[in-house]
């Protein structure tokens, strides 16, 4: 009988008599096993009632080298041919990954049988049964762990939680469920970030609702949702999916940038700006000036796409005057010049024109175009558009009104630009990696000719500028001076405003640096960590390492954790700093990253020994020590 004929009975007569009629065949390919195996597909549910048939079915695709072996194998060894399965699976050539799907399936069924049997009898009996995995023994790999226990989570999730609960469960059972839904939700939010960028927004609508359900702490995935509901013109709808995530996750940037907008879009003005105006400072606190200066650019627009745009000029006047980032003031000065308010936009246009601005954005840019004849506005634009001349200039002054001036100007300038501002050519030198910081003869004499007269508003500026995003320009003396002038002598703590606008600056700078460069020599970061950071209260510290988004990534500050903890941050501080610290030592499977935690042992044992540590912190910090200490090492540690 020829291999046609065989496959036509198994079509035509079922797998009882096409299996049989396969069997006769002195040999079949991988190709005609995998036809086989496609073909038994539609008969899953008869072989797992006939397993006697299923082992037939999967010797025969074994040893013919099928992909759809693993699957007839589970379903015999299952129904009791467990014997037979394994000689199966370890004498004839199964891939190795097709054999470890097979245990690890066979393992996930015996632990779901298992743990049911022992839920519905109410004992934990089960875990003196449940052994670690065949898949597992004499192999410490924990993401195999989670692999195998993100089957029993997909399988039976009640059941997965009800496991993590019992307090007896074995830690490769916790530590297995927790790697697996870390695994789940850093997958899902690859894919649903992937599908934003696309605008694949009726993908997102099908995918993203469960994972939110599924991972309620995560705001990418409601910010998802609205977002297809905002590309659907669904406004309201939008709303209210941002509403529900900011109050599981007050503090996400994506929910609360995609509210605002929504709001805008939908013209309600008020309730957008309440909402930005409500939650600006927790932003601007967690490092966000950035997105607070986006935020009140698409406020303007949608005020201008309105047809009320000098409405919101006047509305958000203030917001406009405060801000640092030009992106919003450029916006401002459109809307300005849209609503044909030209004092308004001339005041605008000069503050970027100081600020460093190029006059091709304004020669490009069509919402000036009803201003575009005024002499006024001409003139304006004839004017030197370099910044850099306007404010060396100024820093150089006798008059201080002038070089407080130049200072804020200097500060603009450098959030303008970013990561990429070019501080050489207002005659700063990068660090040259002496580890020492750097003399620069204007800024210095600057400070020596004016010290404290110049006020605390332009000693934050001077800070803000040299500490910027631009990290390679960090290591000025100038900066050190400046922050010693604002401290005073002594060791009392810094006031609250002033303790807010230091962490404000120093997360900004820190946007761009991550862990590996510090030097433990006399750069500003060592300035900030050894010297300023240690007169803070409690309170600022623990503000300071809750914002720094990935302690894992900045664990040089880390050494800060014992002084916040025992100077009294307040429970709830205290709550949420241990809940970050904690979430920071475990890479994106849930388990504790070893590189980091081996450092942050010590750490987090000297708190513990650490006097004004409340009782709370250092049972949460055994905890934890406890917990990272029971991980298994890896095979490579």
């Amino acid at each position: 009988m020829s291999f046609q004929k065989a496959l036509a009975t198994l079509h035509e007569d079922g797998p009882k008599a096409g299996i049989a009629a396969l069997g006769r065949l002195e040999s079949l390919s991988a190709a005609q096993a995998d036809q086989i195996g496609a073909a038994l597909d539609g008969s899953a549910r008869m072989l797992a009632a006939q397993p006697a048939l299923a082992l037939k079915a999967a010797r025969l695709l074994v040893e013919a080298g099928a992909t759809h072996a693993p699957r007839f194998l589970i379903d015999a060894a299952e129904a009791g041919y467990e014997e037979e399965a394994s000689a199966l699976m370890y004498d004839q050539p199964l891939p190795e990954n097709a054999l470890m799907n097979v245990l690890r399936e066979l393992e996930a069924r015996a632990i779901v049988r298992a743990c049911t049997k022992a839920r519905v009898a109410g004992d934990g009996s089960c875990w003196r049964e449940l052994t670690a995995p065949a898949a597992l023994r004499g192999d410490s790999d924990k993401h195999m762990a989670a692999q195998l226990l993100r089957r029993v989570d997909d399988r039976a999730r009640d059941l997965a939680d009800w496991m993590l609960a019992q307090r007896d469960a074995p830690a490769w059972v916790k530590e297995g469920i927790v790697g697996a839904r870390g695994i789940e939700r850093s997958e899902g939010r690859r894919t649903i970030w992937s599908l934003v960028e696309g605008e694949k927004w009726r993908e997102i609508a099908a995918r993203a609702p469960t994972l939110a359900e599924r991972f309620p702490e995560e705001a990418m995935f409601p910010y998802a949702i609205a977002r297809a509901h905002r590309a659907g013109k669904r406004l309201e709808e939008a709303v209210t999916v941002c509403e529900a995530g900011l109050a599981r996750q007050p503090g996400s940037v994506l929910l609360v940038l995609e509210l605002v907008t929504d709001l805008g879009l939908s013209q309600q003005h008020a309730r957008a700006i309440a909402e930005w105006r409500a939650r600006r400072k927790r932003l601007e606190r967690d490092g966000q000036a950035e997105n607070v200066g986006t935020l009140l650019q698409n406020l303007l627009a949608s005020f201008a796409a309105a047809g009320r745009a000098a409405e919101g000029i006047r509305e958000l006047e203030r917001e406009i005057e405060e801000c640092g980032s030009d992106a919003p003031l450029f916006n401002a000065a459109c809307v300005s010049a849209l609503a044909k308010d030209l004092p308004r936009t001339l005041a605008y246009v000069e503050r970027l024109r100081a600020a460093g601005r190029d006059r091709a954005d304004f020669d490009a840019e069509s919402d000036f175009d009803g201003v575009r004849d005024s002499p006024a506005f001409r003139e304006q634009l004839e004017r030197d558009f370099t910044g850099t001349k306007v404010i060396l200039a100024d820093l150089g002054s006798d008059d201080l009104a002038v070089v407080q001036r130049g200072l804020a100007a200097f500060r603009s300038w450098v959030e303008t630009r970013g990561h990429d501002a070019e501080l050489s050519l207002l005659s700063l030198e990068p660090t040259d990696g002496s580890g020492e910081l750097l003399a620069n003869p204007l800024l210095d004499e600057l400070l020596v000719r004016h010290g404290k007269s110049l006020g605390r508003d332009a000693l934050l500026d001077l800070v803000a500028a040299l500490f910027g995003e631009a990290s390679r320009y960090h290591d000025q003396q100038a900066l050190k001076t400046a922050v010693l002038l604002l401290l005073g002598k002594g060791r009392r703590p810094p006031d609250a405003p002033l303790e807010e606008a230091l962490v404000k600056i120093f997360l900004r700078g820190m946007t761009y640096v991550d862990d590996g460069h510090r030097s433990f020599a006399h750069t500003a970061l060592d300035f900030f960590i050894d010297e300023v950071f240690p007169r803070f209260s409690g309170a600022a510290l623990a503000d300071l390492l809750i914002a720094l988004y990935d302690v894992s990534n900045h664990r040089d500050v880390l050494v800060l954790l014992p002084l916040a903890l025992s100077r009294k941050a307040g429970p709830q501080s205290e709550a949420a700093l241990l809940d970050r610290v904690t979430a920071s030592l475990r890479d994106g499977d849930g388990f504790f990253e070893e590189h980091i935690v081996r450092d942050a042992l010590s750490i987090l044992d000297d708190c513990i020994d650490t006097r004004g540590v409340s009782k709370a912190a250092r049972a949460r910090l055994a905890d934890l020590t406890a917990a990272v200490r029971a991980q298994p090492p890896s095979e490579d540690s």
